[in-house]
């Protein structure tokens, strides 16, 4: 990626992709599943407690926590999915070629349990960090828009839920 291409499509502050990046894939992955019919999966991941962070320990230290969770997320990922933050807290991964609901679980799980065991450490202190997922497979009529929708609500269902990956339907409905 080019220093335009970097300003253009990558968040400054966690240097995995940005919304437009996000938005941009999401649409090109629509595109192929439409005439190709390449299924694929998104996970919409929001930190918990974020705002107790900022408040607690100063922006400057929330900062270190996004950086810290873009990281596990882009360490933990095959180099065929993309990840990318959606706003503030919020990131969305894109699973390239993912056709079934144990596949998104698992990757989900996966994912959440990487994040919580990593050591973040404020002022020599290890703060837990955790994620709710919500998650969901592209269907036939999905646009950009029903598909963060469908993950966004999901996501939220994961934190009221208590925190799990997915809800007791599982990631696809």
């Amino acid at each position: 990626m080019n220093e335009l291409e970097k300003d253009v499509f990558q968040d400054a502050l966690t240097g995995v992709g940005n919304r437009k990046l996000l938005e941009l894939k999401i649409g090109t992955a629509l595109h192929e599943y439409q005439r190709q019919h390449i299924s694929f999966g998104l996970l919409f991941l929001d930190v918990d407690r974020f705002k107790s962070i900022n408040d607690t320990y100063g922006h400057h230290e929330g900062d270190r926590v996004l950086q810290a969770v873009a990281s596990n997320l882009t360490e933990h990922l095959r180099n065929t999915d993309i990840c990318g933050r959606w706003g503030g807290e919020e990131f969305v991964v894109l699973l390239q070629n993912i056709n079934n609901a144990n596949s998104l679980t698992h990757i989900a799980e996966k994912l959440r349990a990487m994040i919580a065991s990593s050591a973040i450490f404020i002022n020599n202190q290890k703060v837990s960090v955790t994620v709710s997922i919500g998650g969901t497979l592209v269907h036939q009529r999905d646009t950009l828009d029903s598909l963060i929708e469908h993950a966004d609500g999901l996501m939220y269902q994961s934190k009221q839920a208590g925190k799990k990956p997915y809800n007791n339907r599982g990631l696809d409905l």
